[in-house]
């Protein structure tokens, strides 16, 4: 993990020394829920994510840049599971973790940066997103990782609550293609936190 991170931070850098005027910076917290396949290993909510993004305007109305999020999905349980040759029961600890690097692209009505007072958005990522299972069983523990190309379509509001800081709330649709022998992974995020304009 602190590959992505260095990764991103480099790529913000990098992004806002071409055009730091213009740069909208974004700090979530991030609510998620899993669906499809994932929730057969874990269904229950995750409270545990955060998300940081760089925008930069291109023009008025788009903008482009990076965006990071962690998600810590867990579940315990006592529940029989088959394994290869039979079953186990005994009590379980279940985790997936789920991180995407996304580029971003966003369309606003409205130039955010003129700090109108309700900017809606829509918009999409596209990357890698890196995924971990993990399943403690007593003393034993199974965990495999992986890495997957991703998507994460989005739409959000932002609200002015201060000088060039903005309230978010924001909804996105996290999904990693099936990758190897890894299977799809999909779940839905709840974002809120502040943006700022510059």
């Amino acid at each position: 993990m602190r590959t992505i991170l260095a990764v991103f931070l480099v790529l913000v850098f990098c992004a806002g020394a071409v055009n730091a005027d213009d740069a909208i910076g974004v700090v979530t917290y991030d609510v998620s829920f899993p669906l499809g396949d994932m929730t057969d290993f874990i269904d229950k909510t995750s409270w545990r994510g955060f998300g940081l993004e760089g925008r930069w305007m291109t023009t008025p109305n788009i903008s482009l840049g990076v965006a990071w999020h962690w998600n810590t999905f867990y579940k315990t349980t006592g529940e029989t599971i088959e394994i290869e040759n039979g079953h186990v029961t005994g009590n379980q600890y279940r985790i997936i973790y789920g991180s995407p690097l996304m580029a971003t692209a966003f369309w606003y009505p409205k130039s955010p940066l003129d700090n109108p007072d309700f900017m809606p958005y829509l918009g999409i990522g596209a990357g890698a997103i890196w995924m971990k299972e993990r399943l403690e069983i007593g003393i034993v523990a199974f965990e495999e990782s992986s890495w997957h190309f991703g998507l994460s379509p989005e739409a959000g509001i932002m609200i002015p609550v201060g000088y060039y800081t903005n309230f978010l709330v924001g909804a996105r649709y996290n999904y990693a293609f099936k990758s190897g022998d890894s299977p799809e992974y999909q779940w839905w995020s709840l974002s809120v936190g502040f943006a700022w304009t510059n």
